[in-house]
């Protein structure tokens, strides 16, 4: 499992999982197990995210709208910023310091980068297209880890 194989989640952290289908509920249920100290659930169906708070996410948050003419990448900034803000990870420069990416959406991909503190660490464990753009500037800029995680984990 990418939280504890791959991430090596510290305890008693922040983290974001996008996407609330099996792959994502059993991420988040990882996270709970290894002590995470929020867990928030993204996803476009509100139905998933019930399902989600009931069974280990601490927060959960449907997918804002895009506005008109808006492209990907502006979004995703928006979106990240306003995540940190609904949900306080800019207070006390706490942050989000885990983002798993369980979509494989780029808006998705996109949005864990603006939203991982400095530092933190992104695992992109859904299967998109085969060419994402990403904010290169803010991922450099912040230190961000980038680690893709294969379904299977061979080293263990």
């Amino acid at each position: 499992m990418a939280v504890q194989s791959v991430a090596n989640m510290p305890h008693n952290a922040n983290v974001a999982v996008f996407g609330a289908d099996p792959v994502g509920l059993l991420t988040m249920a990882v996270a709970k197990a290894l002590g995470a100290r929020r867990i928030l659930a993204i996803d476009v169906q509100p139905h998933r995210l019930e399902f989600a708070k009931q069974y280990a996410a601490t927060d959960v948050h449907v997918a804002i709208p895009r506005q008109p003419g808006e492209d990907n990448m502006a979004y995703s900034k928006r979106h990240g910023q306003f995540i940190m803000d609904k949900f306080g990870f800019g207070e006390r420069g706490e942050g989000v310091d885990l983002v798993i990416e369980c979509s494989g959406a780029e808006v998705c991909v996109q949005t864990g980068i603006w939203l991982v503190k400095r530092r933190g660490t992104c695992v992109q464990v859904g299967a998109g297209p085969a060419n994402n753009l990403i904010p290169m500037s803010i991922f450099v800029n912040k230190e961000v880890k980038l680690i893709g995680s294969l379904r299977v984990n061979h080293g263990s």
